[in-house]
């Protein structure tokens, strides 16, 4: 299909897109099939006990996600990856993410699925466009403006700290290479 936007329109290439857009709608139609044939029963988080492998690549077990939830407060599908690696393996939680979430969630997989958590979207910005910003546009002032906060107490200004030569190495200043001043 990229390659169809790419080249334009034409004859054989209308044909193949719809043919693979069809394709694509039977597969996507097939895959909902199989989880709505295979969907686990009612109540199966109860089934599980604590060395059942929830995450087989990265061989996480029930017993963990639990205890992350449990002990931890993990709530969330994410939190219970931080602190146990389920859904960071080879499928990238393509197998076990449902899972994981809705035992994180306390939730039956058969009912809507937990919410994921909101964080913003970010992603890579060129550096040219970035330097076309402030081409012609003035600096970007705060609504409200800033007044810096004295700190409560003084703070003595740090003094960096000067490595000392280690005794009885040369001096490379000197010509002579004789040892520095500290033998």
């Amino acid at each position: 299909m990229a390659a169809h936007v790419r080249g334009g329109p034409g004859p054989q290439r209308d044909g193949r897109v719809r043919e693979l857009q069809r394709r694509r709608e039977r597969m996507r139609a097939f895959a909902g099939a199989m989880a709505a044939v295979h969907a686990p029963g009612k109540g199966w988080a109860e089934w599980l006990d604590d060395a059942t492998e929830v995450c087989r690549c990265e061989e996480v077990t029930a017993g963990a996600v639990r205890e992350a939830v449990d002990a931890y407060g993990a709530r969330d599908a994410r939190t219970v990856k931080l602190l146990t690696r389920a859904g960071m393996g080879w499928c990238q939680g393509r197998v076990c993410g449902a899972a994981v979430a809705c035992l994180a969630a306390g939730q039956d997989p058969l009912s809507p699925p937990p919410s994921p958590e909101r964080r913003p979207l970010a992603g890579p910005v060129p550096l040219g466009v970035l330097g076309a910003l402030g081409a012609n546009e003035p600096p970007v002032t705060p609504a409200t403006p800033v007044t810096p906060v004295a700190p409560a107490t003084p703070v003595a200004p740090a003094t960096p700290a000067v490595p000392d030569r280690a005794a009885g190495l040369p001096d490379a200043s000197r010509p002579d290479g004789a040892a520095g001043p500290h033998d």
